[in-house]
């Protein structure tokens, strides 16, 4: 499906004119619809960007926000035009090319030039002067769990549509696989709705790239008092059934049994396309620490984006709502010529059973010390050193404490001046 815009009548130089700025560069291309690529078209309009843009996406769907679909769609609070990022309208008033239905093969930085293909136009080309790269994660899905109705991942609109509806026909139990973000907002929206939910996380804790154990715990607290089992520290063996999944063995023998399964795996980056692009890719696609990458005129954002760090300089790709919105902004103030330096502050969150856990900035580092609760508590409010310096805040229910500890990570404090007279708990996983 192709939305076209109103002709540009700027004059459009010749693909691979080099100029940092937008002075000469008129023709914008985007890969990806989601809030990142969303963002960026957005920002350009709106700092006075006249020249050509075209998205191009696979879904068939106009854009959306995702982090809906977990929670308040699979619920029934929100239908689909609560969470549409774009109208029909609003596409015509941005002037955008949007190019749904419409996925991304390949990739020719020299002569710049943008591969794709679509059931319906067949196979073509985009000239490009500067091209934005952000097709995000694709949800992982073992072999081992493929071949049976009823197992279900999630991270189209497609997909929420046919898990909501699987979970309207209350087929049975649901076992989710994986304790993370996903995992746990599908189980708490199972729950919500009077069905058997039970998750299994392979890691000692539920959201253990995250959270500790001590932190954890009263999350999963949480989960158990809404009628969720939570199994941790065991990983799931295989799928049984016949035809569709009845029952989930875990490695140890247990079984489990299943009417749906819900794969909570985490994403790989969707960078497949890309292979015989020349850009540096592994676990995303490399960039420097103003998301651009070696190849000229070429950016990467979003969760595909593996951006060195100017302080470290390591290369870190961080899958956050928020850090894709604040890097689709950057790179549109650097598309028009404005480059200042680019810093992020991580900051994400979840919604389960009521209660709001948040972190921004580190959520591992030398010390943990609660200034708020404790992993005995419904709720905290938790800080996190590295070095000499506060690193990060976590908080799971105090949202106005949390939102007053968060403002001080924009030029973080050292450590002792914001702890000064507070608990020293920093050993959680012992208590755990």
């Amino acid at each position: 499906m192709r939305w076209s815009t109103p002709a540009v009548t700027n004059r459009l130089p010749a693909p691979g004119t080099r100029d940092h700025g937008m002075s000469t560069a008129q023709r914008v291309v985007v890969v990806g619809a989601g809030i990142a690529g969303v963002q960026v078209v957005e920002s350009l309009r709106k700092n006075g960007f006249e020249g050509a843009l075209t998205v191009v996406d696979a879904d068939p769907e106009l854009p959306y926000d995702r982090p809906p679909l977990s929670k308040e769609f699979l619920t029934g609070v929100f239908d689909e035009d609560d969470f549409r990022l774009w109208s029909a309208d609003r596409v015509t008033e941005l002037r955008v090319e949007l190019r749904l239905s419409t996925r991304a093969v390949g990739l020719d930085t020299a002569r710049r030039r943008l591969a794709v293909r679509s059931a319906a136009d067949g196979a073509d080309e985009l000239a490009y002067d500067r091209l934005v790269l952000a097709t995000g994660v694709a949800p992982r899905r073992p072999a081992a769990f493929v071949g049976l109705d009823g197992v279900h991942t999630l991270r189209s609109l497609a997909d929420a549509r046919a898990l909501r509806d699987a979970l309207s026909t209350k087929p049975g139990p649901v076992v989710v696989v994986g304790g993370g973000f996903i995992g746990g907002e599908v189980a708490t929206s199972a729950a919500a709705q009077g069905l058997d939910v039970t998750i299994v996380e392979g890691g000692g804790n539920l959201l253990p790239s995250v959270l500790s154990p001590g932190l954890s715990r009263p999350l999963e607290r949480l989960h158990e008092a809404s009628g969720v089992r939570v199994i941790c520290g065991r990983t799931v063996a295989a799928l049984h059934g016949q035809g569709s999944v009845e029952t989930v063995e875990l490695a140890d023998g247990t079984r489990l049994p299943a009417g749906i399964v819900v794969l909570g795996l985490g994403g790989a980056p969707e960078t497949g396309w890309l292979d015989r692009s020349g850009l540096q890719l592994s676990d995303g696609v490399h960039t420097d620490e103003g998301l651009r990458t070696p190849a000229e005129g070429v950016y990467a954002i979003g969760d595909i984006a593996r951006r060195r760090d100017s302080a470290t300089g390591a290369l870190v790709r961080l899958q956050h709502w928020t850090s894709a919105h604040r890097q689709a902004a950057h790179v549109a103030r650097d598309l028009l010529g404005t480059t200042v330096p680019y810093r992020d502050v991580p900051f994400i969150w979840t919604d389960q059973h009521g209660a709001r856990l948040q972190i921004a900035g580190a959520s591992y580092g030398d010390e943990v010390r609660f200034v708020d609760g404790s992993p005995d508590t419904e709720a905290y409010l938790a800080l996190v050193r590295r070095g000499p310096d506060l690193a990060g805040v976590i908080a799971l229910g105090r949202m106005r404490e949390f939102q007053k500890m968060r403002r001080l990570l924009s030029d973080p404090p050292q450590w002792q001046s914001v702890v000064a007279g507070t608990p020293d708990l920093d050993t959680l996983g012992a208590q755990a």
